[in-house]
């Protein structure tokens, strides 16, 4: 099994944080980086609870581990690596209390119904890259809540959007930034919807 865990972007940031030469970033780029590496720390436990799960999690948690050491030795080490490093190892302790719990008591996870899997994939030619167009402007525009009314957050989305396709969309924040900072043809899904909608109101 390849650790994404590993390969996550949370991760190629915090060690690039590690760099002298390191520019400090954006929050929000922490914070989006951060999201998806809890939503995969979390697929993972979700879709197979096992040892080989768990040691998935446990060499990214000794990888994560690593990191403040080498932040330390940094004279102006950059403090929100530091916040984001300590979030993500909790996450995946977490998670691996979790797989230590359920390995432990078989009965208790058997008792939790399977998620129903979608039926829907995208159709060929089409690509999880495409869906940030309409799930950039979903969240903008807040057109989606929760049960309890509250605004839906990024993740949720990303998540439906997922769910909904049988697809993984990395990376989200980079993909986001590609697609609105296109110089032409900015919006191909959306303007092929448009066009199908007027074609359609016309005939």
């Amino acid at each position: 099994m390849d650790n994404l865990l590993i390969q996550e972007e949370l991760l190629s940031l915090l060690k690039e944080a590690t760099q002298a030469s390191h520019v400090q970033l954006e929050p929000c780029v922490w914070q989006n980086a951060y999201e998806n590496f809890c939503r995969h720390a979390e697929k993972l436990t979700e879709s197979e609870c096992s040892s080989k799960v768990m040691r998935t999690i446990d060499h990214a948690r000794i990888e994560l581990e690593q990191i403040p050491k080498r932040l330390y030795a940094i004279p102006d080490r950059d403090t929100t690596a530091e916040l984001y490093c300590s979030k993500a190892l909790n996450v995946l302790r977490g998670e691996l209390r979790i797989i230590t719990f359920e390995l432990s008591h078989p009965t208790f996870a058997g008792q939790n119904e399977k998620m129903f899997v979608s039926p829907l994939h995208l159709s060929e030619g089409f690509h999880p890259t495409n869906l940030v167009e309409i799930i950039t402007p979903f969240f903008e525009m807040g057109l989606c809540v929760t049960a309890e009314k509250r605004l839906a957050k990024l993740t949720e989305i990303i998540r439906v959007f997922e769910w909904a396709f049988n697809i993984t969309i990395p990376n989200y924040a980079v993909l986001r930034n590609a697609a609105i900072n296109r110089k032409i043809h900015q919006t191909p899904l959306l303007d092929k919807m448009r066009e199908i909608l007027i074609r359609l109101s016309q005939q």
